[in-house]
Protein backbone atom coordinates (compact mmCIF):
# COMPACT_ATOMS: atom_id res chain seq x y z
CA UNK A 1 0.00 0.00 0.00
CA UNK A 2 1.30 3.40 -0.95
CA UNK A 3 0.96 6.26 1.53
CA UNK A 4 -0.85 9.25 0.07
CA UNK A 5 0.60 12.62 1.06
CA UNK A 6 -1.98 15.38 0.95
CA UNK A 7 -1.38 19.06 1.30
CA UNK A 8 -3.64 21.14 3.46
CA UNK A 9 -4.55 24.80 3.75
CA UNK A 10 -6.28 26.93 6.37
CA UNK A 11 -9.27 29.03 5.31
CA UNK A 12 -11.27 31.56 7.30
CA UNK A 13 -14.43 30.08 8.77
CA UNK A 14 -16.49 32.72 10.57
CA UNK A 15 -14.20 33.97 13.33
CA UNK A 16 -12.01 30.82 13.23
CA UNK A 17 -10.12 28.71 10.72
CA UNK A 18 -10.84 25.43 8.98
CA UNK A 19 -8.26 22.97 7.67
CA UNK A 20 -9.05 21.75 4.14
CA UNK A 21 -7.32 19.92 1.32
CA UNK A 22 -6.10 21.90 -1.67
CA UNK A 23 -8.93 20.55 -3.83
CA UNK A 24 -11.85 20.97 -1.42
CA UNK A 25 -13.22 23.56 0.98
CA UNK A 26 -14.80 20.95 3.28
CA UNK A 27 -13.54 21.39 6.85
CA UNK A 28 -11.55 18.39 8.09
CA UNK A 29 -10.66 20.18 11.34
CA UNK A 30 -11.67 23.53 12.84
CA UNK A 31 -9.89 26.04 15.07
CA UNK A 32 -11.91 28.60 17.03
CA UNK A 33 -10.78 31.42 19.31
CA UNK A 34 -11.26 30.91 23.04
CA UNK A 35 -14.18 32.88 24.44
CA UNK A 36 -12.37 34.01 27.59
CA UNK A 37 -8.68 34.44 26.81
CA UNK A 38 -7.68 36.51 23.79
CA UNK A 39 -4.86 35.03 21.72
CA UNK A 40 -5.76 31.49 22.74
CA UNK A 41 -7.46 28.96 20.48
CA UNK A 42 -9.29 25.64 20.74
CA UNK A 43 -9.70 22.72 18.34
CA UNK A 44 -13.24 21.58 17.60
CA UNK A 45 -13.05 17.79 17.75
CA UNK A 46 -14.93 15.74 15.12
CA UNK A 47 -17.52 14.82 17.78
CA UNK A 48 -18.08 18.51 18.67
CA UNK A 49 -16.06 18.72 21.89
CA UNK A 50 -13.52 21.51 22.41
CA UNK A 51 -9.87 20.85 23.17
CA UNK A 52 -7.78 22.54 25.83
CA UNK A 53 -6.50 26.05 25.05
CA UNK A 54 -3.56 26.36 22.67
CA UNK A 55 -1.68 29.15 20.97
CA UNK A 56 -2.37 29.48 17.24
CA UNK A 57 0.81 27.70 16.11
CA UNK A 58 0.09 24.63 18.25
CA UNK A 59 -3.59 24.67 17.27
CA UNK A 60 -2.70 24.64 13.56
CA UNK A 61 -0.29 21.76 14.15
CA UNK A 62 -2.97 19.70 15.93
CA UNK A 63 -5.60 20.54 13.29
CA UNK A 64 -3.17 19.49 10.56
CA UNK A 65 -2.64 16.16 12.35
CA UNK A 66 -6.38 15.58 12.68
CA UNK A 67 -6.95 16.39 9.00
CA UNK A 68 -4.07 14.13 7.99
CA UNK A 69 -5.49 11.25 10.05
CA UNK A 70 -8.99 11.72 8.64
CA UNK A 71 -7.60 11.78 5.09
CA UNK A 72 -5.34 8.77 5.65
CA UNK A 73 -8.09 6.66 7.23
CA UNK A 74 -10.64 7.85 4.67
CA UNK A 75 -13.19 8.95 7.26
CA UNK A 76 -15.18 12.15 6.96
CA UNK A 77 -15.42 14.44 9.97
Amino acid sequence: MRLRIDQFRFLRDGNGLKCCTLTSTKALARIVPDGTYSGMWRIVCPDGRLSDMLNLTRAKDVAFGIAETITYLGKAA
